[in-house]
């Protein structure tokens, strides 16, 4: 995240805060906000708000940033395998089942 997504993580950290109450006041929610938007920095927002829908189904409490984290859905980058074309198969060593 950068300081552009300050305003969507707000909003994230609300939800979250609404249904898992803090006993905080005002500056003591906007420090604690802004510790936990330093600890996602190195991840994308879409996976920062996809934990925090996945604790608000989960989880029991405000989730501390660990919890966070761990429900944050990975990453998988899957890249394509295409198909070899007829000269690529010929010029490949025959493999005869032998290791």
């Amino acid at each position: 995240m950068t300081e552009v997504d300050l305003f969507e993580f707000n909003v994230v950290f609300s939800d979250v805060r609404r249904v898992f109450p803090l006993r905080a006041d005002e500056a003591e929610t906007r420090q604690l906000m802004s510790s936990y938007f330093g600890a996602f920095r190195r991840f994308p927002l879409n996976r920062v708000r996809a934990g925090a829908e996945v604790w608000l189904t989960t989880g029991t409490r405000f989730p501390k940033p660990a919890e966070w984290i761990l429900a944050m859905p990975r990453s998988t980058v899957v890249s394509p395998v295409r198909e070899l074309d007829a000269l690529e198969t010929e010029c490949l060593p025959q493999f005869n089942g032998d290791v």
